[in-house]
């Protein structure tokens, strides 16, 4: 396995490949050659330069002016031939003339934020929620209030996230913004970019120092999803014990908390790294080890720490793999693109919500608190993504005493139950008891239609979602609460589920980026 270095020539030839998009009009896929290019470029060298000029040149054309100045000053500040000078002060002069009309990429998201007062432990989710734990359901999320329809109950930022191979240049590794592909790269690695100086610093201070060497082997196929999570949380509470690797065994010898809602302590990393520690995992996962022997010999400081602690990493790591596999969240969000990515693996999805709103997944990442909360195929919550923070809101009205229902991916409503339990007990390892299976409720199109008024509503907004605007879909949501909320005691109906459905992909058309790039 190679370690992957800097090269002025792959970075070049990375830059003319962009240059053809940009021939072509093809912005989004000129963008992402040049930030391959300055991922690649070496230190000192023009590459970084030509590529911020070339990478100014498209959001110009796209009348991103702030973005094109922005490059500009880049471009200078990184050795952009002189000779070339003229070309970025006509561009630039063009931008501050032109700049009363440039775009603006802000997207209002007020709507999202919690609809309680903050828990006075864990200020991420709403002070009504209460983790109770019994034979049944093992440990799960109640509400000591009722909750109506829309209610935002916990807005989470995780502990970890990794972004996935396809997404290296298009999205910040520390903090998942896209940034509209603005992008800058670490000076040392080909495979990591960052929206800005503090994202880089944060991530260095924490795991990437560790990473950055072996990156080009940490983000290929070469470690699975789970596996990389695991190096990343590794790296992380190392980290915050100063890289002594004794002081951090003995931390996790010394202590445990049952969940991140019993810490009565000050809340910090070292409390997150014991509460993901608590969680469920399942060892029946065979997790090869030879992998991260491989990759511990690849690095100096590595091999050091390997050779001596090899046993006790080991652990760490095969246990939070196997944690992973039962708690780690897909994060979601859509295309950067003007008309959308093709993600032939997602034709294997072709039921799911995530396939028919237009999302996919780019990231993956660890959330204390939503992953207590336990699956049903007609779950009474929803979730979207804000960059890395999971937002759950309330899908249907839910009882004070009730539990909270996620929904990991299989619903009721388009997938037989036959599948949803046998997907359910491979990927999870339990036989789904919810109402939809124990009652066995049809598929969508075999549901009765209730109420004739609250199906044309459901009718339309069906209708409606393709053109609908971030403005209509948030007053739709508001429509669609209310009539959820005044006919819950018809579900499962056919209006119902299909509002519900709506209700969800109007939260996504709510973060929909304003600005695609063609």
């Amino acid at each position: 396995m190679e370690h992957c270095l800097k090269s002025s020539a792959k970075s070049t030839k990375l830059r003319e490949i962009g240059n053809k998009f940009y021939a072509d009009k093809n912005f989004f896929d000129a963008i992402l050659k040049y930030n391959e290019s300055l991922c690649y470029a070496e230190n000192g060298s023009d590459n970084m330069g030509l590529a911020y000029a070339n990478r100014s040149a498209v959001y110009f054309e796209m009348k991103l002016y702030e973005k094109s100045l922005r490059n500009i000053e880049l471009a200078r500040a990184n050795n952009y031939p002189e000779k070339n000078y003229e070309i970025l002060k006509k561009r630039e002069s063009k931008c501050q003339e032109l700049m009363k009309n440039s775009l603006k990429t802000a997207t209002d998201l007020s709507f999202f934020k919690l609809s309680y007062e903050p828990n006075k432990d864990y200020p991420s989710i709403a002070n009504c929620l209460k983790l109770k734990s019994d034979k049944k359901y093992g440990r799960h999320i109640i509400t000591n209030k009722a909750l109506a329809v829309g209610d935002v109950i916990a807005i989470e930022e995780p502990v970890c996230t990794v972004l996935q191979e396809e997404f290296l240049y298009q999205r910040c590794s520390h903090c998942l913004k896209s940034n509209l592909l603005d992008l800058m790269p670490c000076s040392l690695c080909c495979q990591v970019m960052f929206c800005s100086n503090i994202c880089l610093q944060n991530a260095y201070n924490s795991y990437h120092r560790f990473e950055c060497p072996v990156s080009a082997i940490i983000t290929t196929s070469f470690l699975n999803a789970n596996m990389r999570m695991a190096l990343r949380t590794f790296f992380c509470a190392l980290a915050i014990f100063d890289d002594s690797l004794e002081k951090l065994m003995t931390f996790l010898t010394e202590n445990n908390l049952n969940s991140i809602l019993d810490c009565k302590a000050e809340l910090n990393f070292k409390q997150k790294i014991l509460a993901i520690n608590s969680l469920i995992f399942d060892e029946s996962i065979d997790v090869n080890v030879i992998l991260f022997d491989e990759l511990f010999q690849l690095n100096d400081k590595l091999k050091e720490m390997w050779i001596s602690h090899r046993d006790e990493i080991i652990t760490f790591l095969k246990k939070h793999t196997q944690i992973g596999s039962l708690n780690y969240h897909e994060i979601y969000g859509w295309p950067l693109k003007k008309g959308g990515l093709y993600d032939p693996e997602m034709e294997n999805f072709k039921g799911t919500l995530a396939y028919r709103r237009g999302v996919s997944s780019f990231a993956n990442g660890s959330y204390l608190f939503c992953s207590l909360v336990n699956h049903s195929c007609a779950p009474n919550v929803a979730k979207v993504f804000i960059d890395d923070k999971i937002i759950m809101i309330v899908q249907r009205p839910i009882k004070a005493g009730s539990q909270i229902f996620d929904n990991y991916g299989y619903s009721f409503t388009n997938i037989p139950r036959e599948i949803r339990q046998m997907e359910l007990q491979k990927h999870y390892r339990f036989t789904c008891n919810c109402e939809a299976c124990s009652e066995n409720f049809g598929l969508l199109p075999s549901l009765k239609v209730v109420d004739k008024i609250a199906f044309r509503h459901a009718k339309k907004s069906c209708q409606e979602l393709a053109n609908m605007t971030q403005k209509q879909a948030k007053q739709r949501i508001k429509e669609i609460s209310g009539i959820i909320q005044k006919n819950f005691d018809n579900f499962p109906s056919v209006e119902i589920c299909s509002l519900a459905e709506s209700f969800q992909a109007c939260m996504e058309i709510m973060l929909k980026p304003e600005i695609l790039i063609p």
